[in-house]
């Protein structure tokens, strides 16, 4: 939904899941993806937090 555009759909879809257990960082990656892509950058920066609390290893692999 987010790649068409269907960004509340996508925000529903995937707060949905967020509140399902267990936590996946993959979740909170894509809400920070949706939040930067809807202009909400602190929620972006707090989801992206999220996400690297939940799996510390995304927030230090570097592209090669």
């Amino acid at each position: 939904m987010m790649n068409v555009g269907r960004w509340d759909e996508a925000r529903e879809s995937l707060d949905k899941a967020r509140k399902a257990p267990p936590k996946a960082d993959y979740i909170h990656y894509a809400l920070a993806a949706l939040d930067c892509l809807t202009a909400k950058l602190i929620p972006a920066m707090k989801n992206l937090k999220v996400a690297i609390d939940l799996r510390p290893e995304i927030g230090t692999t570097r592209a090669k």
